[in-house]
């Protein structure tokens, strides 16, 4: 049985047959730009937090885990 090559996008791991199509997976990936708190609890990290990426849009992350 002959190996099967295959390319790996770098940042999420997804597997290509090709690696132009990996390096497009790894380009299509937006990276953080700033990372504002927005809201705290009683922890002394944020609850939610407010993320700026490449693309110049923004989005809000909420903590899944208040018990760690």
């Amino acid at each position: 049985m002959p190996p099967v090559p295959f390319w790996r996008c770098e940042k999420c791991h997804r597997e290509h047959e090709r690696i132009e199509d990996a390096r497009q997976c790894e380009a299509a990936h937006l990276e953080p730009v700033s990372v504002t708190a927005r809201r705290y609890t009683v922890k002394p990290h944020p609850y939610q937090v407010d993320v700026l990426f490449t693309d110049g849009k923004s989005r809000v992350y909420n903590a899944e885990d208040l018990g760690g």
